[in-house]
């Protein structure tokens, strides 16, 4: 949801679709320090999305597997995900 401004103010300043009304929250995530796995359960709508080029942005990434995971998914509808953006990165030293 956080994304929400953001999503709106890049698509319009680039002319592209924005998609964030098109992807649905169905289960908020638990974070993983309260015994969670750290993922929501998404819905994605189908039509909008196949047949998209589409360009994934997270906040942070840390294993890349959330990207990965809407990857397949939206792959999966018929979508062709073109690259992903990430803030930045968490390092384990």
């Amino acid at each position: 949801r956080r994304w929400k401004d953001f999503s709106r103010k890049v698509c319009s300043d680039l002319d592209m679709w924005n998609a964030y009304d098109h992807v649905h929250i169905e289960q908020e995530a638990t974070p993983k320090h309260l015994g969670g796995d750290g993922r929501a359960v998404l819905s994605f709508n189908t039509d909008f999305f196949s047949g998209k080029y589409v360009i994934l942005c997270d906040d942070i990434k840390t294993t890349g597997s959330s990207i990965q995971r809407i990857k397949y998914k939206l792959e999966s509808i018929g979508a062709t995900v073109i690259c992903a953006l990430t803030i930045g990165t968490t390092i384990h030293e």
